[in-house]
């Protein structure tokens, strides 16, 4: 696992305390419109990985 791995526990250790700052910083309400701003952003950025691996540039 080692470096391959090392990046996502990262996010997942730091990912509680970054949520309570969140929260503590701007409330319920800009929390939650940020968690579905990044969920939107990570479906944006799987399709535009999918589609170029679908359509690749003609070079």
């Amino acid at each position: 696992m080692g470096r391959l791995a090392r990046p996502a526990l990262m996010a997942q250790a730091v990912a509680p305390m970054a949520g309570a700052f969140v929260i503590s910083a701007m409330g319920e309400g800009a929390t939650l419109y940020l968690l579905a701003a990044l969920g939107t952003l990570n479906v944006a950025l799987t399709w535009a990985m999918w589609h170029s691996t679908r359509h690749p540039l003609n070079t």
